[in-house]
């Protein structure tokens, strides 16, 4: 299932609520907070009929913003979608992130260079396990670090800890 993310500025940095054209010389990835973080469906099922929904991320963004413009959800406790607010789209595939700009949505994606994205602890009881639990990761676009930098591939996992005790799994992405 995908997920999608909101990230908003505090209302006293300088380029809060400006266009990407005035705000990328000030933008800095670390000044957001981020607000909300949501699921997206990526396919409704109907008996053997499977639809899939939710796959232009333009479409997901205009959605989103009458969402959080019209109807917030009870929990959200941020201020209404408005410029300078980001909205990240993650995927399988990778995830990409939308700068709300005066007239529709910019890709800043390769302007943020997030941090460590998610942290899960897993036992793995043995070498074996280890390598197997890496290759069914590796099938959704992660890769062990054995000797490679975090830069020379797009996303990297690190587990650190004793095999036969859990260990932390820290799961980023990396812009190349």
């Amino acid at each position: 299932m995908s997920q999608y993310c909101i990230y908003q500025l505090p209302v006293e940095k300088e380029y809060t609520f400006r266009s990407w054209k005035e705000a990328k010389a000030h933008f800095n990835f670390s000044d957001y907070k981020q607000m909300y973080k949501g699921e997206l469906v990526d396919a409704v099922q109907y008996g053997e009929k499977i639809t899939p929904c939710n796959k232009d991320d333009r479409s997901v963004l205009g959605d989103l913003y009458l969402k959080f413009n019209i109807n917030h959800p009870e929990d959200f406790t941020g201020r209404s979608l408005s410029v300078s607010d980001i909205v990240a789209v993650i995927r399988k595939s990778g995830t990409r992130y939308y700068y709300c700009d005066i007239f529709g949505w910019e890709d800043i994606s390769g302007t943020v260079i997030p941090v460590v994205k998610s942290i899960y602890r897993v036992l793995v009881h043995d070498a074996e396990e280890q390598a197997s639990f890496c290759e069914e990761l590796s099938k959704y676009g992660f890769h062990w670090m054995s000797g490679q930098s975090a830069e020379q591939i797009p996303k990297f996992l690190k587990l650190t800890g004793n095999l036969g005790q859990v260990m932390v799994l820290y799961l980023s992405e990396k812009k190349i």
